[in-house]
């Protein structure tokens, strides 16, 4: 096992598995003549605006927000799933260590680079090669399978001060969790299966940590990138992927309750949350659902309120409307794991499939420590966008100020 730990790589960045790249869902985009951006596979286009933030409506303040695509819907287990598979798959190739895998290097960069169309045929995993075979199966676990604490993504953050540091995440969900949030209660299956199970694939992924999430937005980035750098489309854009803002995800939710429902005297949203004491199943769903079981809202976007809670980028501070910005804020701080907890929590929004209604109110928020997943917590993911303004003539008023000023003019 020690040398296992010195070879152990750490899925770099500037590697792609063949498993991530012949699965994930990136399909080509046709080259239309038009000003609109086209939005990366699976995003919305949200128009700037602005909204009220705040702990709740006696505490709020107004805020600008420019232009960004969200995730449609929250980031499902087949979706994570592939970021896993891609790390184990970087991981094996290392402990490999064969040229034959990786790519000459060239000019200064000495980074090692997987050539993953050698590894396209899956030849590794098929091999009956008996070195290679023992070096495969000397990351099974006792179970004859990869052991998931080998499963670590290593890439650079910057933090808000414009310095650089290098984050070292392992990326298997907390299983666990279903059973940890839920003590005396009878969630085994849930732990087995939730995650690996293709009955749970179009379901949010859970047990996922804020670091997790962030490293997980920062792999999809560099996925998206690899893809659009082999076609000529100027709109398709190269930006980077991050869990949306505090402020950003209150916009996107502030038209969050589809319709209601009517029955007898009561008013029944329709979406995934505890309705009462002891009433989970009530809403159609124990745990949580497909992302897409309920109608969307007014942005088109699935589940911001209820299903499962979500990950935001800000950190959590009780005087934030204090300390932020009225244009695009964020509260941004990379907390070291040995700083104190209250250092390391996280805002997250939205109630989740096992909370009371009040919580899917847009203005709630809770905290929760970056390193900790909960069953009830998920994530959907950011990129930045342009504003898209078409030529247009001048509105009315100003047309009608316009056509006065001539005539005071020629008088």
């Amino acid at each position: 096992m020690k040398h296992i730990k010195s070879y152990i790589a750490i899925a770099s960045v500037l590697l792609f598995s063949s498993c991530g790249v012949r699965n994930y869902s990136y399909k080509p985009t046709r080259n239309h003549q038009t000003s609109k951006i086209t939005p990366p596979v699976g995003m919305i286009y949200i128009p700037g605006g602005s909204v009220m933030i705040g702990r709740d409506s006696s505490d709020l303040r107004k805020v600008s927000l420019s232009p960004f695509f969200m995730d449609k819907t929250e980031i499902t287990n087949i979706q994570y799933r592939e970021f896993v598979n891609w790390v184990r798959d970087s991981v094996i190739v290392h402990l490999l260590n064969e040229k034959v895998f990786f790519k000459r290097s060239s000019g200064k960069d000495s980074t090692k680079k997987i050539d993953w169309v050698r590894l396209n045929t899956g030849i590794l995993w098929k091999s009956r090669n008996p070195r290679i075979r023992q070096k495969i199966e000397s990351l099974y676990n006792d179970e004859q399978k990869i052991d998931n604490h080998l499963l670590n993504y290593e890439f650079v953050i910057k933090t808000r001060d414009g310095k650089k540091s290098v984050a070292l995440i392992n990326v298997w969900p907390n299983e666990l969790s279903w059973i940890d949030d839920f003590p005396n209660s009878q969630n085994e299956l849930m732990a087995k299966s939730y995650f690996t199970n293709p009955i749970f694939d179009n379901h949010p992924v859970v047990g996922i940590s804020w670091k997790q999430a962030r490293a997980y937005a920062h792999w999809r980035s560099k996925m998206i990138n690899r893809y659009t750098n082999k076609i000529i489309n100027p709109q398709i854009l190269q930006l980077p992927i991050d869990l949306p803002t505090e402020a950003q995800w209150t916009y996107a939710s502030q038209l969050s309750l589809p319709q209601k429902k009517k029955k007898e005297d009561s008013d029944l949203y329709q979406l995934n949350f505890k309705q009462g004491e002891g009433t989970y199943s009530n809403d159609g769903s124990t745990y949580t659902s497909h992302v897409m079981a309920y109608a969307p809202n007014g942005f088109g976007l699935f589940n911001m309120a209820g299903n499962v809670s979500e990950w935001t980028l800000d950190a959590y501070s009780e005087s934030f409307k204090a300390l932020i910005h009225d244009l695009n804020p964020v509260i941004l701080y990379e907390a070291k794991d040995d700083e104190p907890l209250l250092m390391q929590r996280k805002v997250v929004k939205g109630g989740s499939w096992k909370d009371a209604a009040s919580m899917t109110d847009p203005l709630i928020r809770t905290a929760e420590t970056q390193n900790t997943g909960r069953s009830f917590i998920g994530f959907r993911c950011v990129m930045a966008a342009p504003d898209v303004i078409q030529a247009q003539q001048p509105p009315k008023h100003m047309a009608t100020l316009k056509n006065k000023s001539v005539k005071l003019a020629t008088n």
